[in-house]
């Protein structure tokens, strides 16, 4: 342990705040440390909840910035006030998210959340831009969960599905599927006659097998994925 280390120790002990402690903490010099745990932001209590261990893997301008944007004076933005903002790469960019102009709109406020900080600017606007959500029955994929995938898989998962005309049921379980296994699954199941997409006397909806995890394709459909992979490998490499 470094003199540095001790310090920092010493210093949370003095602060009452030992529960800050963490590795990410020890990356730091301890000025800097008391820097952040010394700005006057923390008194106001929307910001409270923000100084967790989390707060050690931004810069202390960053944290200042950040805590300075006008934004959350306001109860719209100030409901994104969430520790993990500190894993966003910067306050620029945080800015840069509250100014995006979809949020003005019904159809995309599920995606205003506190997870849009898993995410950056830039990703966050090219999910929202695909020409998927034009189609109101595919606007319920429009959650948090779909800003944790990449654009590509997105991509890759809607254009498969409407290869096999199936798009317009589309759920995020089958598009975070593997796009290879999706389709061998897919294939799997017009070979053994078995309906994409079932009938349920009020509405029609993708059969459930397709959103099934690996596991539970095994252990309930008795549909062994990664056999049907190697089986299509050999196939394709003429085995």
């Amino acid at each position: 342990m470094t003199d540095n280390d001790k310090e920092i120790i010493l210093l949370l002990k003095e602060k009452g705040r030992l529960d800050l402690l963490s590795k990410a903490v020890f990356k730091k010099d301890v000025s800097e440390v008391r820097n952040i745990l010394e700005l006057p932001y923390w008194d106001d209590y929307k910001f409270q909840k923000l100084l967790t261990p989390t707060v050690w893997h931004s810069s202390y301008t960053n944290i200042k910035k950040i805590l300075e944007l006008p934004y959350w004076n306001d109860r719209f933005y100030s409901q994104l006030l969430s520790s993990n903002i500190w894993r966003s790469t910067s306050a620029k960019d945080v800015e840069k998210i509250l100014r995006l102009p979809y949020w003005k709109y019904d159809v995309f406020k599920l995606l205003f959340t506190p997870s849009i900080w898993n995410s950056r600017s830039n990703e966050i606007r090219q999910k929202i831009e695909l020409p998927y959500w034009q189609d109101k029955e595919l606007r319920p994929l429009l959650t948090p969960s779909l800003l944790a995938l990449r654009t590509k898989q997105i991509i890759a998962g809607m254009e498969l599905l409407k290869e096999y005309g199936i798009e317009k049921y589309a759920t995020f379980a089958c598009i975070r599927r593997n796009t290879n296994e999706l389709r061998v699954l897919l294939d799997y199941l017009i070979e053994n006659n078995i309906e994409l997409v079932i009938d349920t006397g009020e509405y029609s909806k993708l059969n459930p097998i397709i959103n099934a995890s690996n596991n539970l394709l095994k252990e309930k459909y008795g549909i062994d994925i990664k056999e049907l992979m190697r089986k299509e490998s050999k196939v394709v490499n003429g085995i």
